[in-house]
């Protein structure tokens, strides 16, 4: 099958490459040739790299303008052709590729980018160049393709199946007018449906299904296309407008014009917003995150890893996920179930059951980070932090439940796990499972966690004390109450893992005895 072609002469490819993205993703475009792009020698490749494409250019020397460049999509073989030689006064460039599946009859198609002015004195010489270079090919690949340069976009009569790296997003995006919706809504509840109900599973069940009907209704689904190759700038409403300027183009002259000053301003005006959030969040962070987003701006990213799963087709992701999820639950798969009716009991229990009340759960609501990812419930951590008084006393109810039965509901079982590669290139055999979980879920686990640090064994504790010399110090002192204290907790110490550490600032000895455990 023939590659789609697409020739256009730039006039600056360096300030235009979003839209040359974009506009070669909306008409599928395998090979791109640009003349003027303007491109210089100190401008390394990756600055000018459209993703997805192979680069071969070839820039003007010493002087501003001029230059031509060819993309080709990187599935597809291409390399310089070698035994053409290219004078130096000529901007040009020649690449061969060998596309898969071509019709019989052409073995590789042979392309040539050439920009030329009116007025240049090379005229002659770029006629022999190109009478020479086109009568080694046929001779040397006497079945070559060849196409009559008739039109800017190229297509065959068969477009071959390809693959397009195209996701698609569902998502409930959160609005000004849906949150003034939603928060109507909860206002009016007295959560009755709720509270009368009995068991924690119970609860939470009417808990969900009255979210998730507000949420429907304040937050609708919207699916979103978004490329691989896509700056991370460019929005739906961009690629939008750059449609309609390019519709616009042979029907109406005077709105392409005004679509392509705002396609400008809009993209710039994009740039400007995703550099300063970036920006903004970068001041408290690492530098390797630093590092991460330097090279997005400068279009230096690593391609994306893929994780390689023996006898597993390469697009099978449901095989693939099966597999890794299988290797994951293989880890406990030895540990048998646990059965509640065949544990002792110990009743009453030494310490009572947590209980809570509708301001503790408030404060835990109002610290939920908004930018955080949400959990399998799809409920957002914004809302959660906006509605927090709203939503403390259904849950209050929940979670006192849940604690007295001694049952987590179902829907905070549930997690997203992500496999996160260990090395590179990824193994399925080393990959480490990244758990995202119900905001609830892990407020309801904090809550566990803050009632029971007494329960908790103390691995690790050091003692120390400065004192001056030959001043006899403390430390044995609260050596022993902890000792005492361990003892009365049920607790054993090991002092084979304990060791002492004197530091002396000093000339002379100081006085030192050994400190004892136990005693």
């Amino acid at each position: 099958m023939l590659p789609t072609l697409f020739m256009t002469n730039a006039r600056s490819l360096v300030n235009k490459l979003d839209e040359a993205s974009v506009i070669f993703e909306l008409n599928n475009v395998d090979i791109a040739v640009v003349s003027e792009s303007w491109f210089k020698s100190t401008i390394p490749d990756h600055q000018v790299d459209l993703g997805g494409y192979t680069l071969f250019s070839k820039s003007r020397e010493h002087k501003r303008g001029g230059g031509v460049a060819i993309y080709v999509r990187q599935d597809i073989p291409t390399s310089y052709i070698a035994d053409i030689v290219v004078p130096v006064q000529l901007e040009c460039t020649w690449v061969l590729m060998r596309p898969k599946r071509l019709p019989r009859g052409i073995s590789a198609i042979a392309v040539c980018a050439v920009y030329i002015t009116t007025d240049s004195p090379h005229q002659e010489l770029l006629s022999d160049h190109l009478l020479q270079s086109v009568d080694f090919l046929r001779s040397k690949y006497p079945e070559i393709g060849s196409s009559d340069h008739k039109g800017v976009l190229w297509n065959p009569k068969v477009i071959s199946n390809r693959n397009n790296s195209v996701k698609i997003h569902v998502g409930r995006p959160i609005t000004e007018d849906g949150i003034n919706r939603f928060g109507t809504w909860i206002q009016k509840q007295d959560w009755h449906e709720i509270l009368e109900c009995e068991g924690s599973q119970s609860k939470v069940d009417q808990f969900y299904a009255m979210l998730d009907s507000a949420s429907e209704e304040c937050f609708p689904i919207k699916k979103k296309k978004i490329h691989n190759n896509d700056k991370p700038w460019i929005t739906p409403y961009v690629k939008k407008l750059i449609k309609k300027r390019q519709m616009a183009f042979e029907v109406n002259p005077v709105e392409w014009r005004k679509l392509r000053n705002k396609v400008q301003r809009e993209i710039t005006k994009a740039k400007l917003t995703y550099h300063a959030q970036r920006i903004r969040s970068l001041q408290k962070t690492e530098p390797r995150k630093w590092h991460q987003q330097i090279k997005i701006v400068t279009n230096n990213n690593k391609s994306e890893l893929r994780v390689s799963v023996p006898g597993v087709a390469d697009d099978d992701s449901t095989g693939k996920a099966n597999t890794i999820n299988n290797m994951f639950a293989s880890v406990s798969a030895h540990i048998e179930p646990l059965v509640l009716a065949k544990l002792p009991a110990y009743l009453p229990a030494k310490n009572p059951v947590p209980h809570l009340y509708p301001w503790d759960v408030y404060s835990e609501l109002k610290k939920v980070n908004p930018s955080k990812a949400g959990g399998p419930d799809g409920f957002k951590p914004q809302l959660v932090r906006e509605f927090a008084y709203e939503l403390s006393i259904p849950l209050t109810d929940i979670l006192n439940s849940s604690y007295k039965e001694g049952i987590v509901p179902t829907q905070w079982k549930k997690a997203i796990i992500v496999p996160v590669p260990k090395t590179s290139p990824p193994n399925v055999e080393k990959l480490r499972p990244v758990s995202l979980t119900s905001i609830f879920s892990k407020i309801a686990e904090g809550f566990i966690y803050a009632k029971s640090q007494y329960w908790k064994y103390v691995d690790d504790m050091t003692f120390g004390e400065n004192r001056h010399r030959n001043v006899k110090g403390c430390l044995q002192d609260d050596l022993n109450d902890f000792t005492e204290w361990a003892k009365n907790n049920c607790l054993k110490l090991n002092p084979s893992k304990c060791q002492a550490l004197l530091v002396n600032f000093g000339r002379s000895e100081p006085l030192h005895t050994d400190l004892r455990i136990g005693i």
